[in-house]
């Protein structure tokens, strides 16, 4: 396998190896000097031990320089060594070579908590979100974990939702971003206002003391029953980029169910209560499928005038 002409300076691409899993990663062209680029490296963890069917090791990834990090949600412990409390795997790279340095674990991990089903990765800091994570009654309520490299990196931080939105199916970590001293947390089971399942996210800050403090619970801005909104989550400086996977517009007066939908947020003004949803933005983040329907309907008025006409 080969890629051609590319601009970015890397890519992280994921491929299947039966259940346990492996992640390739492929070393693109600086600057657009074309040609082939050759596959580099095929990663896959390192306790051959515990390495069996079911692992999902793949499950989620991120990278930043030369530091990868890279999610089994079922992955096995030499405690439980068919256990399914998960795992995140960091891979270091030295001159083209990647090597597995560290693996990480929940320190209250549980079977079925999904720690690794979401990672994010900036600098010296770590985010795994386990979305299944039960807190008390609430199953599947969801927690994230941060890790801080030191030498070798520790858990610093463990999150969990608020008491409102700590019920069952939250899925808080569901998705996590993750740039300097800002993370993002998706939420997408958490009630938006009465609409149970209509999404959240929850931002948090870390002060200079290295605490995480809680900034801001984000809805959509056109929430809605079972959205899902906070499924997936991108963030770039201080522009969020929020997905609503089951978004059901409006399309010539009728609901498109799940069409779905994303909303961007401008989290850069130093008090978070003034931070905002820029509609303008959300509104042309339409999916192509959208505007397919949006022409069909068109199309078929028309067609039903011309057969009145006739």
């Amino acid at each position: 396998m080969s890629l051609r002409c590319a601009d970015s300076v890397s890519l992280c691409k994921r491929r299947a190896s039966l259940a346990a899993g492996v992640i390739a990663l492929i070393a693109a062209p600086v600057a657009a000097q074309c040609g082939p680029v050759p596959e580099t490296t095929a990663l896959q963890h390192q306790e051959p031990p515990y390495s069996y069917d079911g692992n999902q090791f793949g499950a989620s990834c991120a990278i930043d320089g030369t530091t990868a990090v890279i999610g089994a949600i079922e992955g096995a412990d030499e405690s439980q060594p068919f256990g399914l409390d998960g795992a995140a795997y960091v891979f270091t790279r030295t001159a083209n070579v990647w090597t597995q340095s560290q693996r990480l674990e929940a320190s209250n991990g549980a079977v079925n908590d999904g720690f690794g089903a979401s990672v994010a990765l900036t600098g010296t800091r770590i985010a795994v979100g386990a979305p299944a994570r039960n807190l008390g009654p609430a199953q599947r309520a969801g927690a994230v974990y941060i890790f801080e490299q030191s030498g070798s990196w520790a858990q610093v931080a463990y999150l969990t939702p608020d008491a409102a939105d700590a019920v069952a199916a939250a899925e808080f970590g569901r998705s996590v971003a993750l740039v300097g001293d800002l993370l993002v947390v998706g939420v997408p089971g958490a009630p938006a206002g009465a609409l149970a399942g209509g999404g959240a996210v929850y931002v948090y800050q870390r002060s200079s003391g290295g605490v995480w403090n809680f900034a801001r619970r984000l809805v959509s801005p056109a929430p809605q029953f079972n959205a899902r909104f906070g499924r997936a989550i991108a963030l770039s400086g201080t522009t969020l980029l929020a997905g609503t996977e089951q978004h059901d517009p409006t399309i010539e007066g009728l609901p498109v169910i799940d069409a779905g939908a994303a909303f961007v947020f401008d989290l850069s003004d130093p008090n978070p209560a003034n931070w905002t949803s820029l509609h303008r933005d959300a509104r042309r983040l339409r999916s192509e499928g959208e505007r397919s329907l949006r022409r069909g309907g068109r199309h078929q008025r028309r067609d039903r005038r011309r057969r009145r006409a006739r």
